[in-house]
């Protein structure tokens, strides 16, 4: 016999011996990973229904962007009058304000100004029936209406601010359409309601933001310019800075006009019917799938390893 056909045979036997472990310990298999998946339905029940809340945005449009092209066709005579003339800034405001959005800083604004605090650190689950958030006793005591944290960045049983940001941003996703460029923003929360309070607030700060930003750079800018104008002899560069002027005036005016300055809202933030996570199906069928691996492989490498001994 070939050293070839020794080979295949071998193979053959170890085949048919490990088909016969399975066989032989079928009923344990099948009581393991039947435990197991019981134990992962109850498991995949016990966790709490989460749901995201979700909008389209794009970036507004402003007239306040040609400044940078009025700041450039004069930069040269003002440089040559000794005159520095303020610059636009950054490039992508868009793109800077939903950074923003992730930001400490704007979360302590947003929790602070929309009293959001208590409703994304206290509860621990929604009751549809009457809408109501269930609290999560560890964290806050309803009857004597305190916080009763144990986190050890907890202040007086208070969350930390840090902390309570870290499940911000955990549960906010920010996606942006390479092809169409529009954002997918989404909250997830136990409340639906929550979830899209959630998402209008950020959706309506960060424009408020933006705005109140826009108004003061352009206001210091116009009394900045005006004392300017004024120790300037050179009539072109006087032009000039009548130009960004009446640039400033017309972003102060937009800004003030305009619902929508930074982020234009395509698809508001809706109320969601259905839940987000948990995955209960995936839950059960993985758990399936891996206590049957598990368990088979435990019992061949128990045969295994029994038989090597009995050799030794």
């Amino acid at each position: 016999m070939s050293e070839n056909q020794k080979s295949i045979g071998e193979d053959e036997i170890d085949l048919r011996e490990l088909f016969f472990v399975l066989w032989n310990n079928k009923l344990k298999i099948i009581l393991i990973t039947g435990l197991i998946s019981i134990g992962s339905i109850f498991y995949s029940l016990s966790l709490p229904n989460i749901y995201k809340s979700q909008a389209i945005i794009s970036s507004a449009s402003s007239s306040s962007g040609n400044l940078s092209s009025v700041v450039s066709q004069y930069s040269g005579l003002a440089d040559m009058a000794g005159i520095s003339l303020p610059s636009q800034g950054g490039s992508d405001k868009f793109s800077m304000g939903l950074e923003v959005i992730k930001s400490l800083s704007f979360f302590e604004k947003l929790v602070e100004k929309y009293d959001l605090f208590f409703e994304l650190q206290a509860p621990e689950g929604w009751n549809p029936s009457d809408n109501s958030l269930i609290i999560n006793p560890e964290i806050y005591d309803v009857k004597e209406n305190k916080w009763i944290s144990e986190d050890r960045y907890a202040n007086n049983g208070k969350p930390s601010i840090q902390s309570a940001h870290r499940d911000f941003t955990y549960n906010l996703s920010i996606d942006v359409d390479k092809q169409t460029k529009f954002v997918y923003i989404s909250y997830n929360h136990f409340s639906p309601y929550v979830a899209k309070k959630v998402l209008e607030s950020i959706l309506f700060e960060i424009n408020e933001i933006s705005r109140a930003e826009d108004i003061t750079m352009s206001e210091e800018s116009i009394k900045y310019l005006q004392k300017e104008r004024a120790s300037t002899q050179l009539t072109e560069v006087k032009s000039g800075i009548n130009s960004i002027i009446q640039n400033r005036i017309e972003t102060i005016a937009l800004a003030k006009a305009s619902r929508e300055y930074l982020v234009k809202v395509l698809s508001e933030p809706y109320v969601p019917e259905l839940k987000s996570l948990p995955d209960r199906k995936s839950i059960v069928i993985l758990s399936c799938i891996f206590s049957f691996i598990l368990s088979s492989l435990f019992f061949i490498a128990r045969h295994y390893l029994g038989r090597s001994s009995l050799e030794v």
